[in-house]
């Protein structure tokens, strides 16, 4: 996983902060209107298709290591700089910008495993008839509107690029789901082994549980207020059509902000519930050594007391 930086302190707006070993930009591009789909992975920038007059084109760029190539994206695409210096700075918080009536600029975090707080930045440039997304690396969780569009989905071919957006927006929320419904069965898991005895490895997996899922609370927050500052938006590139599906997938984040939120009270209460477990563990031993202790005491104070070396010549050495 490549190194986190943010841009050098007093440098310019704009200012591009590649991240050290991150994966060189490659693109896929896909073309398509309510009749047909083009598919490709273009080599360069310079051969990456406009905006869809009819339809609507999608270039998906992997990879952020090459500054060259993001300010030629920039360029061709009317990218602001001050986009494109979030883009490059992969530490930013979601949020949803318009630089003008006929653009948006979004960033979400998306899941992947194999980060360092369990999430992914993703950028979205979307224009009438052009989205752009950016993605740090392989893998995401985008592939399920891929299918859709390759299987053509009449929704999705009909609609214009606002639809797309929110159907990948969509992909991202949705994805929350099976990761805390693993999380939620752990917790299930061990709140029925500490109903019947306390462990310390149940205790650490508690740790990391609440970990991951301040993570997440990280992320699945600021995703909700950015579909609901999406459906807010009065940009007419946003039609009232994908607002009411907006609404749908805004329902849907808040769901998972309130399931994080319920397991990490669950966690609070496991706790306690082990700490309570190992308490009353310890009063059973202390109860246990208490009896043990009430029938050899007396044994121990008339052993020692007779075994004593008495003067048996006096009749006041012996104890009677």
């Amino acid at each position: 996983m490549p190194d986190r930086i943010a841009s050098p302190v007093g440098a310019a707006p704009g200012t591009l902060a590649i991240d050290p070993g991150a994966k060189a930009p490659g693109f896929h591009c896909i073309v398509y209107d309510a009749n047909q789909l083009d598919e490709q992975r273009p080599a360069s920038v310079a051969d990456l298709p406009d905006a869809a007059v009819q339809g609507v084109t999608w270039i998906d760029v992997v990879g952020l290591g090459d500054a060259n190539v993001l300010r030629a994206l920039g360029a061709r695409y009317r990218i602001h700089p001050l986009a494109l210096e979030d883009i490059a700075n992969v530490h930013q918080r979601p949020k949803v910008e318009s630089y003008s009536d006929e653009e948006l600029f979004i960033i979400l975090r998306q899941l992947d495993a194999h980060t360092d707080d369990g999430t992914e930045q993703v950028s979205f440039f979307v224009r009438p008839g052009l989205v752009i997304t950016f993605q740090e690396q392989d893998g995401d969780d985008l592939d399920p509107v891929r299918y859709r569009l390759r299987q053509g989905g009449p929704r999705l071919r009909d609609s214009g690029a606002d639809y797309l957006a929110y159907a990948l927006i969509d992909a991202i929320v949705d994805a929350y789901a099976p990761e805390l419904d693993a999380r939620e069965a752990a917790l299930d898991a061990i709140e029925e082994r500490l109903l019947s005895t306390a462990d310390e490895d149940d205790l650490r997996a508690l740790h990391q549980l609440r970990r991951e899922l301040t993570f997440l609370a990280r992320a699945a927050a600021p995703v909700r207020d950015v579909v609901a500052a999406l459906r807010r938006a009065t940009t007419p590139l946003m039609r009232e059509e994908t607002r009411i599906f907006l609404r749908d997938c805004h329902d849907h984040a808040a769901r998972a902000v309130e399931r994080i939120d319920a397991g990490r009270e669950q966690i609070t209460h496991l706790v306690d519930l082990y700490l309570s477990q190992v308490g009353h563990r310890t009063n059973d031993v202390m109860r246990v050594l208490t009896i043990i202790s009430t029938i050899f005491i007396p044994l121990s104070f008339i052993a020692g007391l007779y075994g004593m070396n008495f003067d048996t010549r006096s009749p006041f050495n012996m104890p009677e």
